[in-house]
């Protein structure tokens, strides 16, 4: 039975790619859209394979450890429909009470206490728990689910991508669909898929907004609280960024760079300072935590993949320090020489497609480049602040190559603003 719900399920996908007409205003054929979402599935099932067979240790694999959480989760509902609800939706005043009642053989429900803000480990076993009711615990079901959400979530970024920059549509697209690591960690069951999809569509409708269209503050509203579920540090790092970029509305001047500049300088002071009025939010101290955990789980775990990261505590001098190692882990390692598997190796030749990319646009740059225009200024932003989280906490390889899965569409549309291509082949060259 759960067979024929998936293939329901998929039929009912591509029927709504084919026919909601929000999808067709991105011009892109239907066919080509059809063929993302299904490579999509394709890359999820190897995916599910590949840490059923070779990475086999199913409790350190976040695929099946939220999976089998949400069985667990699922399981209340034989018992208590109305406690299966309070703990699935999280509306309720008894939710530690009843996690204690019903879920002791949770492994992943709870996570650290010292971490004041909000447990997206829940978020993801929610979701696994809502579909267990129609996949009767196959797993692929909501593997279809969950890829239809981040294919929505691309084609967001797409969109907003395209209105922003003058360039060939398809490839665009190829870029933001086809592109290993996205497509890869975006595929599966995973926090990734409901990050690119808030994070594409909190895009769309914030250039909406900036349009003028104020009916878009509620789908913004939706969109922000799903990633601050799934991934609320990239919500934080949104909120300068995303007021700058409204400041600097209509404006291509070089005052762009001082708004964002004073924009940015205000939530740095706020973040360095927020720990003298609320100590449990002081950002340095839960910064410095994360990386030390991180650490030893990368230890206890033996993981072999380990990079250095210089030691950050709460002191400001410790953070700036670590500056330059930050950057130069999450925006240029995997480097030839590190201990490098499969993935590693694929990231490893990405990155440096992704710069080689860079020089080539420069060498087919346009004749008039907007080095201060809000999209520009907007993506550097985004890189930098992203790339300085991953780096000041994530000492493993595999681990940074997916947090940056976010950063890399920022990374391409810098390349397509200055590349021109009307210099290239004739292939790549269509007409928008």
């Amino acid at each position: 039975m759960s067979w024929i719900i998936f293939i329901l399920l998929l039929f009912l996908a591509v029927f709504l790619i084919y026919r909601l007409n929000f999808f067709k205003t991105s011009d892109i054929p239907f066919k080509y859209l059809s063929l993302a979402y299904i490579l999509k599935i394709l890359v999820g099932v190897v995916f599910i394979w590949l840490y059923t067979y070779h990475y086999s240790n199913r409790s350190q694999a976040d695929v099946f450890k939220y999976f089998d959480d949400g069985k667990v989760l699922f399981d209340v509902s034989k018992v208590s429909t109305k406690d299966y609800l309070q703990l699935s939706t999280g509306i309720s005043s008894h939710t530690e009470e009843l996690t204690k009642v019903y879920l002791s053989e949770s492994r992943f429900w709870d996570k650290s206490p010292s971490l004041p803000f909000i447990n997206d480990n829940r978020f993801i076993i929610r979701f696994n728990a809502l579909l267990m009711s129609i996949s009767r615990g196959n797993i692929y079901v909501h593997l279809l689910v969950a890829n239809f959400l981040s294919f929505l979530g691309l084609f967001y970024l797409f969109q907003f991508f395209r209105r922003m920059v003058n360039t060939n549509k398809y490839l665009l697209f190829i870029l933001i669909f086809f592109l290993p690591s996205i497509l890869f960690w975006t595929s599966s069951i995973l926090k990734e898929s409901f990050l690119i999809l808030s994070l594409g569509g909190f895009l769309y409708y914030l250039l909406n907004l900036k349009e003028g269209k104020f009916s878009a503050l509620i789908p913004l509203l939706f969109f922000s609280i799903i990633m601050a579920m799934s991934k609320i540090y990239v919500l934080l790092i949104l909120i300068p960024i995303t007021l700058s970029f409204l400041w600097s509305n209509g404006k291509n001047d070089k005052l762009n760079i001082l708004r964002y500049t004073l924009v940015n300088l205000f939530f740095i002071a706020l973040a360095l300072n927020i720990g003298i009025y609320w100590p449990e939010y002081d950002i340095k101290s839960i910064l410095s935590f994360k990386q030390s955990e991180f650490k030893c789980l990368a230890e206890w775990t033996g993981a072999g993949s380990t990079v250095f990261i210089p030691d950050i505590d709460t002191s400001t001098l410790s953070f700036i320090k670590a500056i330059p190692h930050a950057i130069l882990n999450s925006l240029a390692r995997p480097f030839p020489w590190d201990r490098l598997n499969y993935l590693s190796f694929m990231a490893m030749l990405e990155i440096s497609s992704l710069y080689l990319l860079l020089i080539y646009a420069f060498r087919k740059r346009k004749t008039e480049i907007n080095y201060t225009s809000n999209i520009m200024l907007f993506s550097i932003n985004f890189i930098f602040l992203l790339a300085l989280l991953i780096g000041w906490t994530t000492p493993v390889l595999g681990a940074i190559v997916r947090y940056r899965i976010v950063i890399l569409p920022f990374m391409i549309i810098i390349s397509l603003i200055i590349l021109d291509t009307k210099k290239l082949s004739k292939f790549v060259a269509l007409k928008n």
